[in-house]
């Protein structure tokens, strides 16, 4: 435990009263999951974008709780929501290949910050990153 007052940035999953516990003097100013799912599921559902499908690719299963009001809104849609997984050291070709394949225009990426440079970089190929898409 520390004693020293501080601010966080980072985002975490929900902690368990007893991590929580261990920090009380830490603020931690990121969005909980439910926020993020709620902000997420606001920006796909209204305009400009109103989506009526798309497609998830994320890197860990653990990543689609940042998700739940996207993938709890499929049941409103007759196509609905693909999702794709991927890894990390996968070849991203492939899974824009998969994703254009699909005819599927809209895509929401769910991937740590260190690799989206990469995988967005592999998306120009495929013309995946105009904007009608």
């Amino acid at each position: 435990m520390t004693g020293i007052p501080h601010l966080q940035f980072d985002w975490h999953g929900e902690e368990t009263d007893a991590v929580l516990s261990k920090y009380l003097y830490t603020i931690n100013v990121a969005p909980s999951v439910h926020v993020l799912s709620q902000a997420l599921m606001d920006i796909v559902q209204n305009e400009p974008l109103n989506w009526k499908t798309f497609t998830i690719a994320y890197e860990t299963s653990s990543d689609l709780s940042r998700m739940q009001h996207l993938l709890a809104w499929k049941q409103f849609h007759k196509t609905g929501i693909k999702l794709i997984p991927f890894h990390r050291d996968d070849d991203y070709r492939v899974l824009w290949k998969v994703i254009k394949n699909s005819r599927e225009r809209n895509v929401l990426i769910d991937c740590p910050s260190d690799i989206i440079v990469e995988l967005m970089r592999e998306s120009i190929n495929f013309n995946m990153t105009t904007s009608f898409n």
